[in-house]
């Protein structure tokens, strides 16, 4: 899970060049779901660092998820989702 991170943050400017569109949604389910596996290991495992590690991880996914949420719930709202993500009508 953390390789995968790593390799999402590494190519996040590849991945957002072409400016916002719906999905960037995309992003949101890794790192809340990555913060929620760092919480179980940690539980698991005696280990400090891990919960400190699940702590950042979480913040930063509240940070990230709920801007980009509201971002596209406005492109929905406007009507220009569907032509942001090339769907086929609006």
């Amino acid at each position: 899970g953390g390789l995968l991170l790593l390799l999402i943050v590494l190519r996040a400017r590849w991945l957002t060049e072409a400016g916002f569109s719906g999905f960037w949604s995309a992003f949101t389910f890794p790192i809340a779901g990555y913060a929620g596996l760092l919480f179980f290991v940690a539980r698991t495992m005696p280990a400090e660092y891990l919960r400190i590690l699940a702590g950042l991880v979480l913040v930063a996914a509240t940070l990230i998820v709920p801007p980009i949420a509201i971002k596209v719930m406005q492109l929905w709202a406007k009507g220009a989702l569907a032509q942001k993500t090339n769907a086929a009508e609006a």
